[in-house]
């Protein structure tokens, strides 16, 4: 897995900015894996852990999160 370029990044960002969630990450997997194999054919569980192995080489393993309660609209903060 090759890391994308900042400008690639933002390439991919602007590019995959009105897609769906999972147009968008094979979009990232394209920019990763691209020449290799197309990964539209791997299976959701290979898909997911290749996405998240690059979302961890380029932002660290930690996740921090924010999201608010749908019944109270409390703010929800929380890290993995």
């Amino acid at each position: 897995m090759r890391l994308p370029s900042t400008a690639a990044l933002i390439e991919l960002w602007d590019v995959g900015y009105d897609r769906d969630p999972v147009d968008r990450g094979l979009l990232m997997l394209e920019a990763a894996v691209g020449g290799e194999s197309d990964p539209a054919d791997f299976s959701i569980g290979a898909r997911d852990r290749l996405l998240l192995e690059l979302r961890s080489r380029l932002f660290g393993p930690r996740v921090d999160a924010v999201e608010s309660c749908p019944a109270c609209a409390a703010l929800l903060e929380f890290d993995f």
